[in-house]
């Protein structure tokens, strides 16, 4: 909950607590949030690589990530709880599997405008989001065989989210485009892995008392804050290099909203650490999946 105002009164506090609350509970909790970010990122997609403008790509990866967010976090409110309480009380609400069912359908339409080509990419990203969050996938312990969820596995559970998104916003608007990847593709996908890794390996410092007491071995966990902070901002700055690298020798078209996003990514990762508040995280840090699209538009603006 955000500090109160100075001098402010009384009145003013409740109504932005309100405020603050509903915020939460009707964007973030619902992972409305997290979606239109993340939707935002397949339309940046389409900007750098000159895709025809194509809304249904963005409102697939829209639904999906409706669907596979509010999933997995079911699933982790009845399995290994959730360190946020409010959160963990929402997440229990039968109107939470509702909008799963909802978006599940949404998602089902809208796939099938897809040609096949993005059908193809469709089924690999939500496969990985199924596997991500439900405990299908058999592997041996200290108890025998037992069924575990891929972000159970050590070292992999943040890199498979980062992977997924993506193939996701990568992959789905240049499926539905019937283009080739390209170079540029290549280029941008490598900038979208390290951009999406930055963020879940953040949260994943964030989350790293409710890991260790799941057993959940994360890079936080296996490498420290420090160690882990070190790495991110050394890959963030190599493909920084990587894209000028290609917009000098002519390989991929300049775009300097890259290096306003990557500057903004390694100030998040230097500044944050596992006791800022749960909702700077899914606030602000998910609320960086906007930027690309957001800063392409005043490129576009400026004649870019």
């Amino acid at each position: 909950m955000p500090a109160p105002l100075p001098g402010a009164p009384v009145a003013l506090h409740q109504a932005l607590d309100r405020f603050y609350v509903g915020f939460l509970e009707v964007f973030v909790y619902s992972s409305i949030w997290i979606a239109a970010g993340l939707a935002s990122l397949a339309l940046f997609t389409a900007h750098v690589l000159g895709l025809p403008w194509d809304l249904r790509p963005a409102l697939l990866v829209f639904f999906t990530g409706l669907f596979i967010y509010n999933l997995d976090h079911v699933a982790d409110a009845h399995v290994e709880g959730i360190p946020d309480e409010r959160a963990e009380i929402y997440f229990k609400r039968k109107s939470v599997l509702l909008l799963v069912v909802a978006a599940a359908i949404a998602s089902g339409l809208t796939v099938s405008m897809a040609p096949q080509p993005a059908k193809w990419v469709f089924g690999g990203y939500v496969c990985v989001g199924l596997l991500y969050g439900l405990p299908v996938i058999p592997l041996p312990g200290r108890e025998g065989l037992g069924w575990h969820r891929l972000k159970e596995i050590p070292g992999v559970k943040a890199w498979v989210v980062a992977a997924a998104i993506t193939v996701g916003v990568v992959g789905l608007p240049v499926g539905w485009s019937g283009r080739s990847l390209g170079t540029e593709g290549w280029f941008l996908a490598v900038f979208m892995l390290v951009f999406c890794a930055s963020n879940t390996h953040m949260f994943d410092v964030r989350d790293m008392e409710s890991d260790r007491s799941v057993g959940v071995r994360s890079l936080p966990l296996q490498a420290g804050v420090r160690g882990t902070k070190m790495a991110l901002i050394l890959m963030n700055l190599a493909v920084l290099a990587m894209m000028m690298w290609g917009w000098i020798d002519g390989i991929t078209g300049p775009h300097p909203e890259v290096v306003v996003v990557t500057a903004l990514t390694v100030l998040y990762v230097m500044l944050l650490n596992e006791k800022t508040s749960r909702d700077v995280y899914s606030i602000l840090v998910d609320g960086c999946f906007f930027l690309p699209a957001l800063l392409c538009l005043a490129h576009d603006g400026l004649g870019g």
